[in-house]
């Protein structure tokens, strides 16, 4: 029996930009040990010699990479390179996307956390970089695991790797995984079951990139209809997972802060905020709803500037109020 990602419901039958998501299949992932291991400083794989091809994300996969390159980048990394050995086992699933807070949450940490539960005496390894970021160590605390922080200027030499291999589609979240992790990140951050029914605005207004340009204009909007504004990065990990398992109702500009959706109850409410364009994002966070039951929906804006995943947007007013009503009048 196929298992299809997403349940077919009226709400979501309405939006024909996701009609074609219908026929996804649930990916399947399975644990794949690798013994005799070298792992390049680029993050290559190779298991007795051979190159061996896997990752999160096919596209990360350089799977192109020339006889040449691959013998090159072999030699390179055994004989040249400074080394680490690992004589025990090790979980390696990390690649150049693991530090933004959607893939950690959605695609390196569930895997993490199915690998360990299965060995819990393997040890983590992540790179040094991901130390600056407080939501990857204070995530791992929370499912007690105590990582291996590695140099990634270095050659990587273990006699055995555990790593996931998902087929067909790669960078799909697991559903299985991904409720599990939420549940025991909610567990363990002790968070109350108690419905609040709080409604959060995430503003992007101390982000880099991707920013609501007339956030001014739609706060009184907000403010009207009971909205909390927050900045997400002003919260430590701990605090975002207890304040949106207390949120029935979410709105924010398409980015990270999404994410935390996962923590919310059921059937809650969630509006992301989208270029008109609306291909030129990825339905992430209609993905991760629906694997939560959570009513995904969604606003055109206008675009500022050149189409693509990182514009700054420029909502149109009287529509987010319109949008507003029909959510909660």
């Amino acid at each position: 029996m196929q298992q299809y990602l997403y349940k077919k419901n009226n709400h979501h039958l309405k939006v024909p930009e996701i009609n074609n998501y219908w026929n996804i299949n649930i990916p399947s992932h399975k644990i794949v040990p690798y013994n005799k291991t070298l792992i390049t400083p680029t993050n290559h794989l190779f298991v007795k010699g051979r190159y061996i091809p896997t990752g999160l994300y096919k596209s990360f996969d350089n799977k192109q990479l020339s006889f040449i390159q691959k013998t090159y980048l072999y030699i390179k990394s055994k004989y040249i390179n400074k080394k680490i050995r690992f004589n025990d086992n090790i979980i390696w699933v990390y690649d150049s996307w693991s530090g933004n807070y959607y893939h950690w949450l959605c695609e390196t940490l569930p895997r993490i956390w199915h690998l360990h539960k299965h060995n819990p005496i393997a040890s983590v390894i992540i790179p040094n970089r991901f130390k600056k970021f407080t939501y990857i160590k204070e995530s791992l605390h929370l499912l007690e695991i105590e990582p291996t922080f590695i140099d990634e200027t270095t050659t990587l030499i273990a006699d055995k790797v555990y790593t996931i291999k998902t087929e067909p589609y790669w960078g799909i979240i697991n559903p299985e995984f991904q409720q599990e992790l939420a549940f025991n990140l909610k567990k363990n951050a002790l968070v109350s079951q108690e419905d609040c029914g709080r409604r959060i605005y995430i503003s992007r207004k101390k982000a880099k990139y991707r920013k609501v340009v007339n956030e001014d204009k739609i706060i009184p909007i907000l403010n009207q209809f009971n909205y909390e504004i927050i900045n997400a990065e002003d919260l430590t990990f701990t605090q975002q997972i207890k304040l949106f398992s207390e949120t029935t109702s979410l709105i924010a500009l398409h980015g990270a802060g999404h994410t935390n959706l996962m923590f919310m109850p059921p059937h809650s409410t969630v509006l992301e905020i989208r270029n008109k364009k609306i291909d030129s994002q990825p339905f992430c966070y209609f993905e991760l709803s629906n694997i939560f039951s959570i009513t995904w929906n969604y606003i055109s804006s206008k675009a500022i500037g050149k189409v693509d995943n990182f514009n700054d947007i420029e909502v149109d007013v009287q529509q987010f109020n319109r949008k507003l009503k029909e959510l909660h009048l």
